[in-house]
């Protein structure tokens, strides 16, 4: 069965929209927001909330692409200029930004 290029193209792009999911119990996500944390600034409070504002953080941004998740927390200090620890509609806004090309590929594929 041969694959025409469209369709090669379409799995390809669509492949790279799957969230991280954690993997023999490693996260991936949480992983990444870690070190979003230990380079960035932020208020003091305490560990329990800071737990749970990752798991949330986590929860959230496993609806976007895995790889840009991780790449916008690893790579912070490029897409803001601010030294605190993100909001998760910041982390999120750049990865919306940053998937638009495969967003519109895809859809220009799929309607072609």
């Amino acid at each position: 069965m041969e694959v025409s290029l469209k369709e090669g193209l379409s799995k390809a792009i669509e492949a790279t929209q799957r969230p991280a999911l954690p993997i023999n119990g490693r996260d991936p996500i949480k992983a990444a927001l870690a070190y979003t944390e230990a380079m960035t600034a932020r208020p003091t409070d305490g560990g329990d909330d800071v737990k749970f504002k990752l798991q949330v953080y986590a929860n959230e941004l496993r609806k976007h692409p895995g790889d840009l998740v991780i790449h916008v927390c690893q790579h912070w200090n490029r897409f803001s200029d601010n030294k605190w620890f993100p909001a998760l509609c910041e982390i999120e806004a750049v990865i919306v930004k940053q998937n638009a090309w495969r967003t519109m590929a895809l859809k220009y594929l799929q309607e072609s």
